[in-house]
């Protein structure tokens, strides 16, 4: 986990750190709120950390719920 942490921006690693701080799942309302980075710089975020396999975002409706996934935990 620190070794991809810190192959991460400083953005990234808010978003991350407010994911681990949150048991490893969140949504992106609660992100943006404890980051306070803007909606659409959150979004862009999500897709970069998830083709580098460190989130994994499950949509309801308009609601994105943000998961840390295994690989990255080290439990795979």
């Amino acid at each position: 986990t620190r070794d991809v942490m810190s192959t991460l921006g400083e953005k990234e690693k808010k978003v991350v750190d407010s994911v681990l701080g949150n048991g490893n799942k969140s949504t992106q309302a609660k992100i943006r709120n404890s980051t306070g980075i803007p909606k659409t710089s959150l979004a862009r975020l999500f897709v970069s950390l998830e083709a580098k396999k460190i989130i994994k975002i499950e949509r309801i409706g308009k609601l994105k719920k943000i998961e840390l996934t295994d690989w990255f935990l080290g439990k795979s």
